[in-house]
């Protein structure tokens, strides 16, 4: 029996899944938020990590709602200028316009966190948008925004830490919840924690290297993460003046 059933927003993507005749069931388990900053484009990159599932069948791909949330000095402002995932019309793997991620809401210097400034983004449900095949140990980048001023080094902008900054009872958060979350494929709620590298990425970023220290002048700094290497602000290092320790 064809589906005529004609809605909008968030309603939209529960009449197509049930246009598909299948239950309200992610295969995503676990997912992970990440942000980078690119110092060659001055802007902050949002990422999806997939920690656990898997996403194959059309249904498994839509995007359900989600939240990200970032904190910022207070005199900052952040635009969103790139958005990247998930497309519009992907079902078959078509689309070629990504979805819009949008700010709906902001909260400058609450008391609960002085001097900061919250800021959540969503995505734009309508129409629905959806993934490429997603596996275990993705990396899929969502949409990418300034800040302006940008802050030394791209430091003191962080993602929203569910465990540790205020919920929305917290004195000058008004009610606001700026948790993140993450549903992707129905209605569960994907586990959705945050992991930030770093907080400087001044200088660059060198992909493929574990558990090495680099020299690099007068600032020295190892953080080796899976096969990334961040190396904080200073002058890039020589064949010379590097050095590598096991």
């Amino acid at each position: 029996m064809a589906c005529n059933i004609k809605l909008t927003s968030l309603a939209k993507v529960f009449a197509l899944l049930l246009c598909l005749n299948s239950p309200l069931m992610a295969q995503i388990k676990k997912v992970n938020f990440q942000l980078k900053f690119n110092p060659q484009s001055s802007l902050y990159d949002c990422y999806l990590h997939i920690a656990e599932g898997n996403a194959f069948t059309k249904k498994e791909r839509i995007q359900f709602n989600a939240q990200v949330s970032f904190v910022l000095p207070a005199e900052a402002e952040m635009n969103i200028i790139e958005t990247h995932m998930p497309l519009k019309d992907n079902l078959h793997f078509g689309g070629n316009n990504a979805a819009k991620w949008y700010i709906t809401n902001k909260i400058e210097n609450p008391a609960a966190l002085r001097g900061q400034r919250i800021v959540s983004v969503t995505p734009d449900l309508s129409p629905t948008g959806q993934y490429n095949e997603l596996r275990e140990g993705d990396m899929v980048k969502l949409f990418s925004f300034n800040v302006y001023p940008l802050p030394t080094c791209g430091e003191a902008v962080r993602l929203f830490d569910n465990a540790k900054d205020p919920g929305s009872s917290a004195e000058g958060l008004r009610g606001g919840d700026f948790s993140n979350g993450f549903t992707i494929g129905g209605t569960a709620q994907n586990t959705a924690t945050t992991f930030q590298p770093t907080t400087r990425a001044c200088l660059m970023v060198i992909s493929n290297l574990t558990n090495q220290q680099w020299w690099v002048k007068q600032w020295y700094w190892k953080l080796a993460i899976g096969n990334m290497l961040h190396l904080t602000c200073g002058q890039a290092p020589t064949a010379s003046d590097s050095k590598e320790k096991m």
